[in-house]
C-alpha cells in the first residue's frame, strides 16, 4: 500500500477494508461480504446505493416489520410495509396525505384511477380514455355512470341516488321493485323530507302533493 492510503488484507490477495489517497473507503470486495454497524451513521453528503445497478435489493427493518423498506432492484419496484411488491410503488398499510395530490399529471390516457370496495373492484372508476366517472362499474357509458354495485347479484337495492341535506330533505332515484304502489316496478324520483318514509300512506300522499 502507498503512504498516502491503507488497508486490511484479506485472505485471498485483496482488502477487507481499504482507503485510498483521496479517502475513498471500501469494505469488502466480494458481493458475499457483509459489512455490520452497531450505534450511528452519520451522512453529510450524498448517499448512492446500489451505483453498479446490480441485482441487489435494499431493505430496512422498523421495530415491528422486517420489510419496512424494501427496494426490489431486479423489479425496479418499491414496497412499504411489504417484501414482494407488485407495482412500482406498493405500500401495505394505511396512507396519510396532508397535502395535495395529484394522480395522472401527465395526462396519459391509459392511467385510470380505480377504488375498490368489499363487493366491487371499480367502485370507484375514472376512464382517464375517455373522461368518464364510472361509481359500480368499469365502463361508463357517460360523464357520470352510476349502477348498482350489486347488480346481478339478487342483493340489489331499491335507492340508486339519495341527495340529503342537514335538515333530513332530500331526493332519491327509485327502482321500485317492491311495485308498492302498482306501478309494474317503474322507476322514479322519491322528494322527502322529515324522514318521511319510501312505502305506505306516508309516500303515496307525497305523490298526491306533487
Amino acid at each position: 500500500m502507498s503512504s498516502a492510503g491503507f488497508g486490511v488484507p484479506n485472505g485471498s490477495g485483496g482488502y477487507a477494508f481499504l482507503v485510498d489517497q483521496d479517502g475513498n473507503t471500501t469494505v469488502g470486495d466480494e458481493a458475499s461480504d457483509v459489512f455490520q454497524l452497531t450505534g450511528s451513521a452519520y451522512i453529510a453528503g450524498p448517499l448512492v446505493i446500489n451505483d453498479a445497478s446490480a441485482d441487489v435489493d435494499l431493505r430496512v427493518e422498523s421495530n415491528n416489520n422486517e420489510n419496512m423498506l424494501v427496494v426490489d432492484a431486479g423489479n425496479d419496484r418499491v414496497g412499504i410495509g411489504t417484501g414482494t411488491p407488485s407495482t412500482t410503488l406498493d405500500v401495505a398499510g394505511d396512507v396519510n396525505f396532508d397535502g395535495s395530490a395529484v394522480f395522472n399529471e401527465s395526462g396519459a390516457q391509459t392511467k385510470d384511477f380505480r377504488v375498490e370496495s368489499y363487493n366491487n373492484t371499480h367502485m370507484l372508476f375514472i376512464d382517464a380514455g375517455t373522461n368518464r366517472i364510472g361509481i359500480g362499474n368499469n365502463s361508463p357509458q357517460t360523464l357520470l355512470d352510476i349502477r348498482d354495485p350489486f347488480e346481478g347479484t339478487g342483493a340489489e337495492k331499491d335507492a340508486v341516488i339519495r341527495l340529503r341535506s342537514k335538515r333530513d330533505v332530500g331526493i332519491k332515484l327509485i327502482a321500485d321493485t317492491a311495485n308498492t304502489t302498482g306501478e309494474a316496478d317503474n322507476p322514479f324520483i322519491d322528494f322527502y323530507q322529515d324522514s318521511q318514509t319510501d312505502t305506505g300512506a306516508s309516500r303515496a300522499s307525497r305523490l298526491a302533493s306533487i
